[in-house]
């Protein structure tokens, strides 16, 4: 599986970004070509600091995903609430269970 790292500071109204996290992931769920291959979770650490881990399990899923116009609305969005935003690619990631 290929995977992405996203790392950022939050402080703004906690609503608007869940609403925001959860229109994405619901919208993953609904897409019948990304469920069960495009794997996404969101880490609310303290002091506002979020992780977000996405995983995929080919070029062609990430390629669905990107082409999706929630995915743009929610990478804008999340750039646009994010301070210190940083985000990295991974080649592999081992882990256990689905």
């Amino acid at each position: 599986m290929k995977n992405v790292l996203v790392e950022y500071t939050y402080t703004g109204n906690e609503e608007t970004w869940q609403q925001l996290i959860a229109d994405f992931l619901n919208a993953i769920e609904a897409d019948n070509r990304l469920k069960g291959h495009f794997h996404y979770q969101v880490f609310i650490m303290p002091e506002g600091r979020r992780v977000h881990i996405g995983r995929w399990d080919s070029e062609e899923t990430l390629k669905a995903l990107q082409s999706q116009p929630f995915f743009k609305t929610f990478a804008q969005g999340i750039q646009a609430l994010a301070s210190d935003f940083k985000s990295g690619f991974g080649n592999e990631v081992f882990s256990t269970g689905s």
